[in-house]
């Protein structure tokens, strides 16, 4: 594939993920707020430690993504390395969503 295509992939993918990093901060002190609430189970007790230690570490993880999919580009690798590590970040972020997806009540 060409440059600019890889180029192209590259700004698709981490241009969303590098939003989330805008409103990190605020979530990383909303995650005090996490252990609030009374403890009704174990399984919720561990989804919420699971779901703070995603938020706290999706700079890194977005960091480590991007660093990868940068060196590849620069190395004139294939696609498939230019776009699988932004699967790391989307991993924190479908973490985050599918622990708050379990935690609410249901209606």
């Amino acid at each position: 594939m060409e440059k600019t295509t890889k180029g192209r992939l590259f700004w698709v993918l981490y241009a969303p993920l590098g939003l989330w990093l805008l409103a990190w901060p605020v979530l990383f002190y909303l995650t005090a707020s996490v252990f609030d609430s009374p403890r009704k189970n174990d399984l919720e007790w561990q989804l919420r430690y699971l779901m703070v230690y995603a938020v706290w570490l999706y700079p890194i993880a977005f960091t480590t993504g991007l660093n990868a999919s940068l060196s590849a580009i620069k190395n004139a690798e294939t696609v498939r390395a230019v776009a699988l590590p932004a699967a790391l970040p989307l991993c924190f972020m479908l973490v985050v969503l599918f622990c708050l997806a379990l935690s609410l009540p249901p209606w």
